[in-house]
């Protein structure tokens, strides 16, 4: 099969038929540049960044808000429309900005390793907290390649209950094989991927820099940095690939119930989306939010189970999450489920979906220390579990309600317990 590189930064426009056979150019942007987010107080904070959140809905910020003329009329129309623009303008830019930012990761590590310096190590982990976001936003939608060869856990390997990740790093550092992208794609996966290169940029028991320049195993540091680097880039490169190639996992999703090779059906696909956005929904809040909670009070407390603990970006990856489920809810700038709700005449439904996710990320940005932090403190700690729960009602919005309105079946998955 033929591949195609895309250039995630670039729009591209693709002819694809519409919903009556038509050819139709239609134009993909770029995923929009993400910013930081400062600290606010709590109860302002929460005002201000949730009117500012749903300010879409009146505006018109998608296809629902301005464009009500060129929605389809049609159940099979809707459904052909919202696996087209799932897969074109929701799913595809998310793993090409991921590979971006893998590719930027990479050659941060190498400036970095050619003249190890503050101001390099700097740059380097700014690369790396952008990177973690960029996979986990991608990470919400675990159907296709990413499924494949193991390699969701080779670019994160967490939960790690069992301190995997700490002893493969240092197993890493005392050998003195030879190292690069090709050979540690073959070690151990707890080895591999992000949480091993936050190890090494963010040690907790050593001064990073100083490990890097002078420390005994300073040059096995950088060898095993830049091959974690290029392992990853390689990783990325290979799903965008299997996504954006001719015949590849867009297209079969895009195409479901009309020729796919993967979906006989709209249903099915519509099927296996909603159901992979409840599962991801119910991890991400069970792994992100309750471990960390631990038990009841603050002193039960589990802070070590905090996803990037050691970077202290466990509420930036929550917050990235959220926008990786939204993006499947909404299909970014294209028909989404909210445009599908609507268009079915079910706008309440549409909104609270919507104005559930603003509320999490308002309250996610009003917190005004780490999540390890958080869950220790007794003033802080209700906060966090205010947001488990919110996050449970958003997973119930999905298991329940959205499901219900798609008719679709919410299937056992593996937070359902026993």
């Amino acid at each position: 099969m033929e591949q195609h590189r895309f250039d995630p930064h670039a729009s591209r426009t693709d002819v694809r038929p519409d919903l009556d056979g038509h050819p139709a150019a239609v134009n993909y942007g770029a995923a929009p540049p993400r910013g930081a987010s400062a600290r606010s107080g709590w109860a302002a904070g929460i005002a201000a960044l949730v009117g500012a959140a749903l300010m879409g809905l009146s505006c018109g910020g998608g296809i629902g808000g301005g464009q009500q003329g060129s929605l389809p009329t049609t159940q099979v129309g809707r459904s052909s429309r919202l696996l087209e623009d799932l897969a074109w303008t929701a799913l595809l830019p998310q793993y090409q900005a991921m590979t971006a930012s893998f590719g930027t990761l990479d050659d941060a590590i190498a400036a970095f390793c050619d003249a190890p310096a503050a101001a390099g190590l700097d740059a380097t982990r700014a690369a790396w907290r952008s990177a973690m976001e960029s996979w986990v936003a991608a990470s919400m939608f675990q159907l296709g390649p990413i499924a494949e060869d193991n390699r969701a856990l080779r670019i994160e390997f967490w939960p790690d209950a069992n301190n995997n990740v700490p002893r493969a790093v240092e197993q890493m550092l005392v050998r003195d094989d030879t190292l690069s992208a090709d050979t540690l794609a073959r070690q151990s996966v707890a080895a591999q991927g992000l949480p091993a290169l936050e190890r090494l940029l963010f040690d907790p028991e050593a001064d990073a820099l100083v490990e890097f320049t002078s420390g005994d195993r300073a040059a096995r540091r950088c060898t095993y940095a830049r091959a974690i680097g290029g392992n990853l880039l390689g990783i990325a490169r290979a799903v965008e690939a299997a996504w954006a190639s001719d015949g590849g996992y867009a297209t079969q999703l895009a195409s479901a119930g009309r020729g796919s090779d993967v979906f006989a059906t709209r249903e099915a696909a519509i099927d296996e989306v909603v159901n992979g956005l409840f599962t991801a929904l119910s991890a991400s809040r069970d792994d992100r939010l309750a471990g960390p909670l631990g038990g009841d009070t603050a002193a039960e407390a589990k802070s070590f189970r905090a996803e990037s603990v050691w970077s202290g970006n466990s509420f930036a990856n929550l917050a990235a999450s959220l926008r990786g489920a939204q993006a499947i809810y909404d299909g970014r700038a294209g028909f989404g489920f909210d445009d599908y709700l609507r268009a079915s005449s079910r706008d309440a439904l549409a909104s609270q979906i919507t104005e559930t996710f603003a509320s999490l990320q308002a309250e996610i940005t009003a917190l005004p220390v780490t999540l390890a932090e958080a869950v220790q403190d007794e003033d802080l700690r209700p906060r966090v579990v205010a947001l488990l729960d919110h996050a449970t009602t958003l997973a119930g919005l999905i298991e329940t309600d959205l499901s219900s309105a798609m008719d679709v079946k919410i299937g056992f998955n593996s937070n359902d317990g026993d």
